[in-house]
């Protein structure tokens, strides 16, 4: 059993919290279109409201949570604080596959009175075609171009694959799918294959292009030869490979595309299926040390010698996310497959919480075949931070970040502080509970949530029996996760 963790910290207040009463809430709703700027006003809380509000007098203070990427003032307005790319945020919210993000949020406006305003906020934030299809190729499948391609092409990316001169008729050869960060009704809906000839005996393509889709959501797209190859007749051919997106009008992506004829290395890698009932994923925990292997790739090449000689690699420009840190995370061993952790893995980073790797083997031949297969890792979260403690000002006269000063002999029940607590650890935020140090009675919690608190006073003081030389009284506060 994990440990509960404390967090303790000490306030210098003069007065504290009141009864508990049910605090009002109210639900209200906005949209927010794709690629939003930072300081964006979202909408007003209160506008179409002016009867249903249950307090007639300003707001000392406003408080949006969660607020990564919100801001909330005191007359309702919520504000974007950085520009918004629902591709970027879509896999923290578990959207990406779908056109709409719903964002959740509480809102809350704060007086003297015990019990804040509480809006239960939705934001619903729509994709927007604004991506073109993309083939992600490694550069070093790079190469010099012939004199005859024409400018327009030589900066597309390229991949360069073979045949056998054998290959039969119906013979199929893998060709690399585009990706799309946009959801499903902008995705990819389709593919196109122009031949560009030069220097053939026949302007009839012997290949044909096939993009299937299965009922499981497993996509292919091949090459299928048509006719017999003549190595001596034509030793390569050229295309230019088109992938179309939903849209409308569609973006498009395109890539270069080689085939070279040879009579040599005629079978492809092949990645064994992992044998887990749920697909290539893995669950890792998040304190899972350095240099641990966590799993091993197997392919198999039908090829002897050389051009059945297989390495392994990860294509990171393919991978998810996609940023240079993921390097630093994982190391694939080119001769065996296995998969080990080269850095610190931290689910309270966002960005460690899944890894989507795509990964390549490639045989030994000239050139090599090449197989591609992807690899979910998803990191789960250790309760291993303690509860996070911030005093806020309630935003009257008087009040600053640490201290609150009041009248001697002033029995009117203030609040005195806003205690705002947070726990990085996925699942300990709503186990949160807090509580006065000492068993101080003079002094009271309001809970507005597991995850907000109001401190109060319950009674008036005396200068002289109750302030310490200084003229303040310490309140003490714990906080603890479940």
């Amino acid at each position: 059993m994990t440990a509960v963790h404390r967090a303790i910290i000490c306030l210098l207040i003069i007065l504290l919290l009141r009864s508990t009463r049910c605090q009002r809430r109210f639900n209200a709703q906005f949209s927010l279109g794709d690629n939003t700027e930072g300081g964006y006003r979202v909408g007003n809380l209160f506008t179409g409201r002016p009867n249903s509000l249950p307090y007639d007098q300003g707001f000392h203070s406003a408080m949006i949570k969660p607020d990564d990427h919100f801001g909330l003032t005191t007359n309702g307005d919520i504000i974007t604080t950085h520009a918004i790319d629902r591709d970027v945020i879509c896999n923290k919210l578990d959207c990406c596959d779908r056109p709409i993000c719903y964002m959740h949020a509480e809102a809350y406006f704060f007086t003297t009175r015990p019990h804040p305003l509480v809006f239960n906020v939705t934001i619903t934030l729509t994709d927007e075609n604004d991506n073109p299809p993309k083939f992600d190729v490694p550069r070093e499948n790079l190469v010099k171009l012939p004199s005859w391609i024409p400018d327009l092409y030589r900066t597309l990316p390229y991949i360069q694959l073979s045949v056998p001169e054998s290959v039969g008729i119906n013979s199929k050869l893998s060709l690399p799918l585009a990706s799309d960060p946009d959801s499903t009704d902008f995705g990819i809906n389709s593919y196109e294959l122009q031949p560009l000839h030069v220097n053939t005996t026949s302007l009839v393509s012997p290949f044909r292009l096939v993009h299937e889709r299965s009922r499981h959501g497993a996509e292919t797209l091949t090459l299928i030869a048509g006719r017999n190859l003549d190595r001596e007749e034509q030793d390569n051919y050229w295309f230019l490979l088109t992938a179309l997106g939903s849209g409308s009008p569609p973006l498009s992506g395109n890539l270069l595309l080689q085939i070279l004829v040879d009579d040599v290395n005629d079978h492809a890698p092949i990645f064994q299926q992992p044998p887990s009932t749920s697909g290539h994923t893995i669950e890792l925990p998040e304190n899972i040390p350095i240099g641990k292997v966590v799993y091993t790739f197997r392919a198999t090449d039908q090829d002897v010698g050389d051009n059945g000689k297989l390495t392994f690699s990860i294509n990171y420009g393919a991978s998810i996310p996609r940023t240079s840190a993921l390097a630093n995370k994982w190391v694939l061993d080119p001769v065996t497959g296995d998969l080990s952790v080269a850095g610190v893995l931290d689910y309270e980073n966002k960005e460690d919480r899944k890894f989507v790797l795509s990964l390549l083997a490639k045989d030994g031949g000239n050139p090599p075949l090449t197989a591609t297969s992807t690899f979910t890792i998803l990191i789960t979260d250790l309760n291993d931070n303690p509860p996070s403690i911030e005093v806020k000002s309630t935003g009257e006269t008087g009040d600053d970040r640490r201290q609150f000063d009041i009248e001697e002999n002033d029995s009117e029940v203030r609040l005195l502080k806003l205690i705002s607590v947070s726990d990085p650890d996925s699942n300990s935020e709503e186990g949160i509970s807090c509580y006065l140090s000492e068993n101080r009675n003079d002094f009271a919690l309001q809970k507005y949530s597991s995850l907000l608190y109001g401190l109060f006073n319950s009674r008036a003081f005396d200068f002289e029996k109750n302030a310490d030389l200084d003229g303040h009284l310490n309140v003490g506060l714990s906080c603890a996760d479940n």
